[in-house]
């Protein structure tokens, strides 16, 4: 593992614990930081890793332009986040509304442990309905919905 992987790991779990410092052997500077943030890019945790890296980059003027591209990602992510926060609250009313009992989960669920949920970021909106319901309550769901997803089927 490279010294970038390393400090990558460490600062999102820093984060997950709420540790607000990270220490680096040979300080930021050593660092190769293009690579941390196409980490940060390719992961879609530009949003954390600015949280976590922040107030050590602002200090490090060479390291500005790295510290506004993790800012942008933040801005995004967590606009991203809020959508999917209000598609997930119209998925449940259309839900409720169609009477079929269902369980949100993973993204949507996991997001209420972090420090910031808006920053846990979802492709897609997971929930569980009954199998044996499942066609019916599709049926009545695709009334409420403009696209619903069949998976497995």
């Amino acid at each position: 593992m490279t010294l970038e992987q390393a400090f990558f790991v460490q600062a999102l779990a820093a984060y997950i614990q709420g540790k607000p410092d990270i220490r680096v052997p040979g300080g930021w500077e050593s660092l190769d930081w293009p690579q941390l943030l196409q980490y940060a890019r390719t992961q879609n945790l530009a949003g954390i890793f600015y949280v976590q890296c922040r107030d050590n980059l602002s200090r490090i003027p060479a390291l500005q332009s790295i510290l506004e591209e993790l800012h942008a990602g933040f801005v995004s992510e967590a606009a991203h986040s809020v959508a999917r926060q209000q598609d997930l609250a119209q998925l449940e009313q259309h839900l409720t509304q169609a009477e079929i009992p269902f369980l949100p989960f993973k993204g949507s669920v996991l997001s209420q442990c972090y420090p910031a949920p808006q920053l846990r970021t979802m492709g897609d909106t997971d929930f569980l309905i009954r199998g044996k319901d499942r066609l019916q309550d599709l049926a009545q769901l695709e009334q409420h919905l403009t696209q619903a997803e069949i998976p497995f089927l």
